[in-house]
């Protein structure tokens, strides 16, 4: 008994594995016309892709997390809900990097608001 249990625990991380890959490699897919919209430019090409696989990777492990925990849920809870934990800090950081902070942000010039207003003679007909 204790060789099939082994044998299952086996199977279903090779498993998990290949459904992780499977992820990435669709995520990468799909983000694939961003990269051959850049590829024309040699260098910048080059770091679209990586930066492509990179996220693709980051998503795929966070999308894996999260299915892994919810179908843990109800056997391990204390690990499904560790995962959870996991994939949500990720998901934090990666949006904290992603937004900028409110200093960063360009600021509107009161002069900017002003309405314009346009003459007869610079109107174009």
């Amino acid at each position: 008994i204790e060789n099939l249990r082994m044998e299952n625990t086996v199977l279903a991380w090779l498993l998990r594995g290949l459904g992780l890959i499977l992820c990435g490699v669709g995520i990468l897919l799909v983000l694939a016309p961003i990269q051959k919209l850049f590829s024309w430019i040699p260098i910048l090409g080059t770091l679209t892709g990586g930066l492509m696989t990179l996220a693709a990777g980051l998503l795929a492990i966070t999308l894996s997390l999260i299915t892994i925990s919810v179908a843990w849920i109800a056997v391990r809870p204390f690990l499904a809900i560790s995962l959870l934990v996991v994939a949500g800090a990720a998901i934090y950081l990666v949006a904290k990097i992603r937004r900028p902070k409110q200093s960063e942000l360009p600021q509107a010039s009161p002069a900017d608001d002003a309405p314009i207003l346009l003459t007869d003679d610079m109107l174009v007909m």
